[in-house]
């Protein structure tokens, strides 16, 4: 039962509005968050480097997506990218889903 709650809640919060806090508006809720990627900076990232059409790219893209995102970002980083669309389920605070040509590519921040 626990489990479906949790799961129930990852759900719920990848595809509804977020309330986003600062000290400069606490509480009050900000402009929504895209369903499929919550971070500009990590976008920018995946952009850059999704290239190609095959499986070879695909792997070198993944690749480099991780490596950039590590470095600038300073913790783990999955990647995963495929020729084409998925379905996926996870457990994070940074997401981000980008397509460029046939490569779709989802990254997110590795949590234990």
């Amino acid at each position: 039962m626990f489990v479906q709650y949790l799961i129930l809640l990852v759900v719920l919060f990848s595809v509804v509005y977020a309330r986003a806090v600062n000290s400069d508006n606490l509480g009050q809720s900000q402009k929504p968050l895209d369903s499929k990627c919550n971070s500009e900076e990590l976008r920018e990232i995946m952009l850059k480097n999704i290239h190609g059409s095959n499986k070879k790219d695909n792997a070198d893209s993944k690749r480099k997506i991780s490596e950039e995102a590590i470095q600038r970002f300073h913790t783990k980083y999955d990647v995963i990218c495929s020729l084409g669309d998925f379905s996926y389920l996870t457990y994070t605070k940074k997401w981000c889903e980008a397509k460029v040509g046939t490569i779709t590519c989802f990254a997110f921040e590795h949590i234990m």
